[in-house]
């Protein structure tokens, strides 16, 4: 008999919560626009001249390591 009162409050407070959410889902409020960081187009080239020169400096050196100790040495094929 306790289990069935008890089995039956909480499934009402179960549904207390859902209602609660559906009013809150059903609000009317509008909530402010995140905060965007607009980039134009000068810094953005910028950018990514920057980080392609670093990327080529790197590749560079990479391969002038490989060459250095005979770990990749490129053959020029005259077929």
């Amino acid at each position: 008999m306790f289990n069935y009162v008890r089995r039956l409050t909480q499934s009402s407070l179960k549904l207390s919560s859902i209602n609660a959410t559906a009013k809150r889902m059903n609000s009317t409020h509008v909530e402010s626009r995140p905060y965007s960081f607009k980039l134009g187009i000068v810094p953005a080239t910028a950018i990514s001249v920057v980080f392609m020169y670093a990327g080529a400096v790197a590749a560079k050196r990479g391969a002038e390591f490989l060459e250095e100790w005979n770990i990749f040495v490129p053959e020029d094929d005259d077929d």
